[in-house]
């Protein structure tokens, strides 16, 4: 007999953004619920939550703001400090990594790349997220083993 995978075995959270069907809410797995929690810290704007006032950086702010090296360190530090708090248990705080950059060739796209380690299965998995002015949002989640 083999034990249900706890990072994977559907059920454990609520889906983001929440899906409400036939069935009830659409539900995660906790590798899933990480990805949705860093898409959230990004998307969601500091003073949004009611009871979390500080959670969240309202990423989409910062896509007509000048490109600036300056802007992407304030982004990317808001951002280490939001998630080591937010993956704090589940992901290791120190393997965090964040980047927050303009397109190449095309500085109207706001590009940012979270990485982290989860430390149950010991694997780097990351989400990225591409925000233009036209309020076009695309994540993408990979995953590689670390060996």
């Amino acid at each position: 007999m083999s034990l249900p995978d706890p990072i994977n075995a559907p059920g454990a959270y609520l889906g983001f953004p929440l899906r409400i069907s036939g069935d009830g809410a659409r539900q995660s797995g906790r590798k899933l619920h990480l990805k949705e929690l860093v898409i959230q810290s990004l998307l969601t704007a500091a003073g949004e939550r009611v009871f979390v006032p500080n959670f969240g950086i309202g990423i989409q702010r910062f896509v007509f703001a000048p490109m600036t090296e300056n802007l992407w360190e304030r982004i990317e530090n808001r951002l280490i400090g939001d998630l080591s708090e937010i993956l704090r248990g589940d992901a290791d705080t120190n393997s965090i990594s964040v980047s927050a950059r303009p397109d190449a060739g095309q500085s109207e796209i706001l590009r940012v790349v979270v990485r982290y380690r989860l430390i149950a299965i010991d694997r780097e998995d990351s989400v990225e997220l591409a925000i233009s002015g036209d309020d076009m949002m695309s994540a993408e989640t990979t995953q590689k083993e670390l060996r």
